[in-house]
């Protein structure tokens, strides 16, 4: 006699957890069997490259405005051909003087002036679909500029900064936690919440220095604990080295960090911050064998690069790199059709001119790593003082 009972429940079955490596998504052209009819054999390829635990991005820019950014660099940060030097000081009433921006002859040739450059040469590079920008401003306080926005009103945003008024010591632990309370407005899981800190000098508020150095520690270790990464630009100048406590900072949280010796470089280091998990895209014709040209990794992991074509049909190939491994790869496929008439084309030269200048953009990229490079091998070979 069989005995009575209920059958064991099944086990349940377990989702296999998703691919960690990134996927790439091509966007441009938008499809498949795309014809181009150019009298230049080129097409542009564009798109973007996420990972499973992020598909989004909540930025905070932290830039310094503490007295010594007010300060001439030495260099002609804006390009007009004048170098900005420091005025005579002039008493004003009360003996002060009314603002920093008054203090050298062109203050757009101050590290302020080059932070402001850089931030303006970023936002244009990411994706407002995305991306969500906030802005504070720090020196001896910390002024929120703009809450979690677009990349667009951080740009207005910047235009209606009042500057100077927090001219003094650097209070970094501040900034970071009024960046990491701005970034707690979001809970989204996928979403990758970054700082990006950039400064002239070294904590020092509160005093004394040692103490300063410390709570830039303690917060480096909660926003590790919160996921957030801190990516540092530190400008180097003649009388302030960067402090090891700002490497470590970036270590800690998983960010990054960049020692800028010349401020004119502050453009292009800041708008080629990876803020993402791609670390490399590439892009070739297995039509042909050519490889991409001009191929672009912008900050927030979206990508361009202009290919070759020959005659007839064309397999266009992307493949993104993260810490995870290679993505699989993505096809495009693009027929060329060279035009009879041999007219003008304004899209044709558009396209070329855009070649011209992302590939002058990444030449200047190329050889700022390079010097990076060559002045890290030199440290690394000097010889120990007796």
């Amino acid at each position: 006699m069989a005995a009575c009972g209920h059958a064991p429940p099944a086990p349940a079955t377990r989702s296999a957890p998703p691919d960690p490596r990134p996927r790439v998504l091509l966007s441009k052209p938008a499809d498949e069997g795309h014809v181009v009819r150019l009298p230049v054999a080129l097409a542009e390829i564009a798109g973007a490259a996420v990972t499973p635990d992020a598909s989004r991005n909540d930025l905070v820019l932290a830039l310094d405005f503490s007295g010594s950014a007010f300060e001439p660099t030495g260099r002609d940060v804006d390009g007009d051909g004048v170098i900005g030097v420091r005025k005579p000081w002039r008493p004003r009433l009360g003996g002060v003087r009314a603002s920093p921006l008054d203090w050298t002859s062109d203050p757009d040739d101050s590290v302020a002036g080059a932070e402001l450059a850089a931030t303006r040469t970023l936002l244009p590079r990411l994706d407002p679909a995305t991306t969500r920008v906030a802005l504070l401003s720090f020196g001896s306080s910390v002024r929120k500029l703009l809450p979690l926005s677009s990349p667009e009103a951080a740009l207005a945003a910047l235009d209606a900064a009042e500057l100077g008024a927090q001219i003094g010591g650097t209070n970094v632990a501040s900034a970071l936690e009024r960046a990491a309370r701005l970034l707690d407005a979001s809970t989204d899981p996928e979403v990758r919440r970054s700082i990006l800190l950039i400064t002239d000098g070294f904590p020092n508020l509160p005093p004394p220095q040692q103490r300063a150095e410390d709570l830039v520690s303690e917060q480096a270790e909660r926003l590790a604990a919160a996921g957030v990464r801190v990516h540092v630009l530190a400008i180097a100048a003649e009388q302030v080295e960067p402090r090891p406590v700002l490497e470590e900072l970036a270590r800690v949280t998983g960010g990054s960090f960049e020692r800028v010796d010349d401020p004119t470089e502050l453009p292009v280091r800041l708008a080629n911050t990876s803020l993402s998990a791609i670390q490399s895209v590439e892009v070739r014709n297995a039509t042909t064998g050519a490889a991409g040209l001009a191929v672009r990794l912008l900050p927030d992991g979206r990508f361009d690069a202009i290919v070759k074509l020959a005659p007839g049909e064309n397999v266009i190939e992307v493949r993104a790199h993260g810490a995870a491994g290679a993505s699989e790869v993505a096809r495009r496929t693009l027929r060329y059709e060279a035009p009879v008439d041999g007219t003008a084309s304004p899209e044709a030269a558009e396209l070329l001119a855009t070649l011209r200048r992302r590939t002058t953009e990444l030449e200047l990229l190329a050889e700022l790593r390079e010097r990076r490079q060559r002045q890290h091998r030199e440290l690394r070979i000097e010889p120990a003082r007796p």
